[in-house]
């Protein structure tokens, strides 16, 4: 694993550019988070919960029932226990599951949008996995996870995928690497070989990230393209004035 350590905006934007047309890896999965300091932990592992499983059986359990009761949705999306804990992840519940993008400029937004809000954080972070790494050699139940987005116009705006992951597998950056060390490269093209990159950027720069990506048509409105988008745009000009 590599450590990039971004001056600039442009260079942040340039070096994920990089990655998204590099081929030789297949595609590449991107992740924004507002705090360079955290790992990637889902967030059912950030909860204070007595028995984990049990809860993730109940929210199956509830959600199945209810989808049955007042939706069309058919049996075979009822009977798939990724599919509901996808749709519960997506809409605020406590999930194993982990929000992934395969767009490095909606990876961005998300990891500016949530810096906006940690005035302490010294550093955005933005995640990369090449499809070509092997995340399932880790446990059985690592994967990748590909919605249905059809019905779901926000996860299709974000081109939203989901790291599901194991129990035993609690903060993807650390499981399994605790005697390796990331190493800092000056470019995305000298860490190539790990195939797992964290990009970050100074909180300094977070609004004008906000102001770039803008330019490029990503925001609150295009990722959430229904009222609450437009709230979450102003919301994020608000907290950008603030800082």
């Amino acid at each position: 694993m590599s450590v990039l350590k971004c001056k600039s905006v442009s260079h942040l934007l340039d070096e994920l550019n990089l990655l998204q047309s590099e081929k030789l890896s297949m595609n590449w999965y991107f992740r924004g988070q507002g705090d360079a300091t955290w790992g990637l932990k889902p967030s059912l592992f950030r909860q204070d919960l007595v028995d984990e499983k049990l809860f993730e059986k109940d929210v199956i359990d509830s959600l199945r029932n209810n989808l049955k009761h007042y939706s069309t949705i058919s049996d075979r999306l009822l009977n798939d226990d990724d599919y509901l804990l996808s749709l519960a992840q997506h809409y605020g519940t406590p999930t194993r599951m982990l929000d992934w993008t395969v767009s490095p400029l909606i990876a961005a937004y998300f990891a500016a949008s949530s810096a906006l809000k940690i005035p302490k954080s010294e550093a955005l972070s933005v995640f990369c996995i090449a499809g070509i790494v092997n995340i399932g050699q880790h446990s059985n139940e690592l994967k990748f996870v590909y919605p249905l987005a059809g019905a779901n116009e926000n996860l299709f705006a974000q081109r939203g995928i989901f790291l599901k992951h194991d129990w035993e597998c609690r903060d993807f950056w650390k499981c399994d690497y605790e005697e390796e060390v990331s190493s800092a490269v000056k470019s995305v093209n000298a860490s190539i070989d790990s195939r797992i990159i964290r990009v970050e950027l100074s909180n300094r720069l977070t609004k004008e990230l906000i102001i770039e990506l803008e330019k490029r048509g990503i925001n609150g409105s295009f990722c959430f393209p229904d009222m609450y988008g437009c709230v979450k745009e102003a919301a994020d000009e608000a907290w950008g004035n603030q800082r």
